[in-house]
């Protein structure tokens, strides 16, 4: 019963913690990313800064818009991993300080193509020779020579591309953690909740157990007055006979309880052996016939087998016996004067498959999903009139459960109801 609130709580204490690591490992990424950035463009900066005064203070005025091959230049003040070109106006390279020739002749179009002159244009990486990265950005000098400014920046890129591994295996390991966290969370959390409701059942078995035995010499009693009615009042005589509902309803009920209590502290146990399932149709539906002439009802069963013989059914019989009297029980009290109840068995797939109709006042879509829950009654009022107590669909449901079936109800106000039952492992 606590399993899926179990499981709920482990998905969301895991879930929880899970979004908070994985937020604080993108966070920590991206942190770093930046840092690392905004550390390659202050470089960048400062150096672009240094051979712009450089320049401007020691080279010549006038620079030929296109020589006939580049000048190497190597400022002692720029570090090993950076690099200047200088083109002119039209794009020619000028000077340069790149040591690889073969560099320098990638980035000839590749400088044409994604950079354009600008006062600290936008800082741009890119690949060479397929593993080694580069960063670069574009400076217009007052000569309209254009400063390109660059480092390589390969350690860095593959100091991301490994942390991005890194942090993920740490993700994954903590999302384990977070996991494993949540149970012991959500088994924490349970146990008051357990405790509690295991105080609850027991009160509740031990309570009908204990009013059992009051409410059998109150029946008795009343078996004893009701030899005697004939010389009571006509007021007294209602009164018993109202006594005597009341306590049938209040036997019921407590049935129900009790009933119900056992199966959830598990010390209700279904009794399983072979019966033939189409018989027990037959005999069912052939007990409520009489009840279904007085209310004008007509009650028809049919199998897929003549006779209600074929039907091999591992299971407690006594339990699907119950399990029939609800439902036509319900069929019968929420029918209408010349209605009808078909009952109806077949196989499919290896299972059986137990349908039961009626032509009743049918059930308000919106309430549909609840009917299993105990206690639940659409019209109070109704229901109490009809002496339902709001147990045996929840007893319904358990039983089917108890055999590994499902149940399932479909409803239109004023058409009526059908209750479809599938139970598995059938047998011929």
């Amino acid at each position: 019963m606590f399993k899926k609130t179990r499981t709920k709580l482990i998905v969301m204490y895991s879930g929880l913690i899970g979004l908070i690591l994985l937020i604080m490992v993108i966070l920590f990424y991206f942190l770093l990313s930046n840092t690392i950035s905004n550390g390659e463009e202050k470089q960048l900066r400062l150096t672009s800064e240094m051979i712009l005064k450089e320049w401007n203070n020691k080279m010549p005025q006038t620079v030929p818009s296109s020589p006939a091959k580049a000048t190497y230049i190597n400022y002692v003040f720029i570090p090993l991993n950076q690099f200047f070109v200088l083109t002119s106006e039209d794009g020619a390279v000028l000077f340069h300080s790149l040591r690889d020739e073969a560099l320098l002749s990638f980035l000839k179009p590749a400088l044409e193509e994604n950079l354009a002159a600008s006062q600290y244009a936008q800082y741009t990486t890119f690949k060479f020779q397929g593993d080694r990265a580069f960063k670069f950005c574009s400076i217009e000098n007052q000569d309209r020579t254009v400063l390109y400014i660059g480092m390589e920046v390969t350690d860095n890129v593959k100091l991301l591309s490994n942390m991005k591994w890194v942090l993920g295996l740490i993700a994954g390991l903590l999302l384990l953690v977070s996991i494993g966290m949540g149970y012991w969370f959500s088994k924490r959390a349970m146990v008051p909740i357990q405790r509690a409701y295991a105080r609850q059942q027991d009160f509740v078995s031990d309570a009908s157990h204990e009013l059992r035995t009051p409410l059998s010499i109150m029946q008795a009693s009343v078996e004893v007055l009701e030899e005697e009615q004939n010389a009571l009042p006509a007021f007294h005589q209602k009164v018993l006979k109202d006594m005597k509902e009341e306590l049938g309803r209040l036997t019921r009920m407590i049935e129900g309880l009790l009933t119900l209590a056992r199966s959830d502290s598990g010390r209700l146990e279904i009794a399983r052996d072979y019966f033939d399932l189409g018989a027990l149709l037959q005999s069912s539906s052939k007990a409520f016939q009489i009840l279904g002439t007085q209310r004008n009802i007509q009650i028809s069963c049919s199998t897929a087998h003549s006779g209600g013989s074929g039907f091999m059914f591992y299971g407690d019989e006594e339990r699907m016996k119950q399990l029939l009297y609800i439902l036509l029980d319900n069929a019968i009290k929420y029918n209408q004067p010349g209605g009808e109840i078909q009952v109806r068995l077949w196989r499919k797939d290896h299972h059986a498959v137990i349908q039961v109709s009626d032509t009743g006042i049918g059930i308000p879509q919106e309430n549909v999903p609840y009917i299993f829950d105990r206690f639940y009654r659409i019209d109070k009022g109704r229901s109490r009139l009809r002496g339902g107590v709001g147990l045996g669909l929840s007893i319904a449901a358990w039983i089917v459960e108890a055999h590994q079936g499902q149940i399932k109800v479909t409803s239109k106000l004023g058409e009526g109801t059908t209750v479809q039952i599938m139970l598995p492992s059938i047998e011929k």
